[in-house]
């Protein structure tokens, strides 16, 4: 069943690519639409709603730990030039520098966002590490 799924995605990639290709366009041309559009932007929104949805929902673990990772989860973002295979994953777009703009709305305080940079190679154990 596994097999048969991917290969249906294969294919559905395929036929996408290919669709792009006979009207003139590229997936750049795709990306730099959905940024342009604000459809990136608002799918990334939809993505920490659901996330939120998953914390509050009846059943959810309510322990200290769990319910600081995640929100952790819905504040965390990697920006990095490929993907990392992580959630919130931001894709540099071939920019080696850049500015953040982060905003808070209704909020009673204002906590300032912390930063690092880490090498590619050290995503992975970020990703495992409960004190990332």
């Amino acid at each position: 069943m596994r097999k048969l799924l991917i290969g249906l995605l294969a294919l559905f990639r395929r036929v996408s690519l290919l669709m792009l290709k006979l009207r003139g366009r590229t997936t750049a041309d795709v990306a730099e639409q959905r940024v342009v559009s604000g459809r990136a932007w608002d799918e990334f929104c939809d993505t920490l709603k659901a996330a939120g949805a998953a914390l509050n929902y009846p059943g959810a673990p309510r322990d200290p730990f769990n319910q600081a990772e995640g929100y952790r989860y819905l504040t965390r973002l990697v920006v990095a030039r490929r993907d990392p295979g992580m959630p919130n994953w931001l894709e540099t777009a071939g920019h080696t520098s850049g500015t953040m703009c982060f905003r808070w709305i209704k909020a009673k305080d204002h906590p300032q966002p912390q930063t690092r940079v880490v090498g590619f190679s050290e995503l992975v154990a970020l990703r495992r590490s409960p004190d990332s």
